[in-house]
């Protein structure tokens, strides 16, 4: 087995990461020859999360993170097609279309969709982005002023950003002459499609029903609903009727876990606190056999079938002043999987508590070890 491990040490805890990868995705999976490496501070380019600090333990839930690119069937130059995930007998259709515009804006009138072969998987495909024409009307705050007097930036709380995926395409807060022209979301759930007919919000606050973006990449930390957890729950802001339909809402996401005011303390014992897959792919830890199909991915085969491994490894901490060896099994804390490079990186965690401290240069003494039988 091909992995790489590193123990973190602050007083009475011991805190163990393992990554491992694996190549050639389908039936003859197999691990890797070269280790990953551990990744320890997120990296973002263009305002997109594309890799996540792999030292952040998922207590309950595992994070499943899906790159790659979407493919024709054949190589076909096609308008459009539909790609799927399909996960633990549930299935997300993707309807996945050339590049399309906004043609006219009386009447509302969309462009037919070019042909194209391959489209990146990808938040700035998908539904979403910043709507320029209302950067006024979206500003509820006087954002330069607030901005100006608490010393940060905080123009992403204007309305005019859609909070799910501000890098995306086609979103609308009010249709205005200057949206003529406007790139379409290229990448969209099936079921949560843009049309001429709901392309517009009805108000600056229905952002909160538009449609989830179709990409199961890393999201980022100030996008919704990752924000409520990251600290945006801490904090008064718009918050949308009880009533009203959100699509976290179907991803097992309930209205307090988004909105409900808590202290500090209660949010940082919420096990979503640092969960960065998109909601539908937080799924329960995993055991046993399991797989994740990837339909549409790959331009020679139209399914990919992804064997998840699920057998814990376990690991062992040795700290000084200790008698005994402290034992654990690791938790599945994410699983990333690239289908253009058809590898699969899985990252596991343990926590253990040593009965006495180790602080100053004794962390160096502290020593663990992997063990996978």
């Amino acid at each position: 087995m091909s992995y790489v491990s590193h123990c973190y040490t602050h007083g009475y805890q011991h805190r163990v990461t393992v990554k491992c990868r694996y190549e050639q995705l389908g039936p003859h999976m197999r691990a890797a020859e070269k280790a990953p490496e551990i990744i320890h501070d997120a990296v973002v380019e263009d305002g997109v999360l594309v890799a996540e600090n792999d030292m952040m333990i998922k207590t309950a839930l595992t994070d499943i993170v899906i790159k790659g690119s979407m493919y024709t069937p054949a190589g076909q130059s096609l308008p459009e097609m539909e790609a799927a995930v399909a996960f633990n007998g549930h299935m997300k259709r993707i309807k996945v279309t050339g590049q399309r515009y906004l043609e006219s804006t009386a009447p509302l009138k969309f462009s037919q969709p070019e042909p194209f072969e391959k489209i990146p998987f990808d938040w700035r495909e998908c539904y979403g982005g910043t709507d320029a024409a209302n950067e006024k009307e979206g500003d509820l705050w006087d954002l330069p002023a607030l901005s100006a007097s608490m010393g940060r930036d905080l123009s992403d709380w204007n309305l005019n950003r859609y909070k799910r995926n501000p890098q995306g395409k086609g979103y609308v807060m009010r249709l205005k002459d200057d949206h003529k022209g406007l790139a379409l979301p290229r990448i969209e759930f099936t079921d949560e499609c843009i049309t001429p007919e709901n392309l517009v919000n009805s108000d600056p606050m229905s952002w909160f029903e538009r449609p989830s973006p179709a990409c199961f990449g890393w999201v980022n930390r100030s996008w919704f609903p990752r924000l409520c957890f990251m600290g945006g729950k801490l904090f008064r802001q718009p918050m949308p009727s009880p009533s009203w339909k959100l699509p976290e809402y179907d991803a097992g996401l309930s209205y307090d876990d988004l909105f409900a005011q808590v202290t500090p303390v209660e949010l940082a014992q919420h096990p979503r606190i640092f969960q960065g897959a998109h909601p539908y792919l937080q799924v329960p830890s995993l055991t046993g056999r399991q797989e994740i199909g990837l339909y549409g991915f790959q331009p020679d085969s139209q399914w990919l079938m992804c064997p998840i491994p699920t057998q814990a490894p376990c690991i062992k901490v040795q700290v000084p002043g200790a008698k005994r060896l402290l034992e654990k099994a690791c938790s599945l804390s994410q699983i990333v999987i690239d289908a253009d490079q058809k590898t699969l990186e899985s990252t596991w965690h343990a926590v253990v508590r040593a009965p006495v401290p180790v602080v100053g240069d004794a962390v160096h003494d502290v020593r663990h070890q992997v063990d996978w039988n």
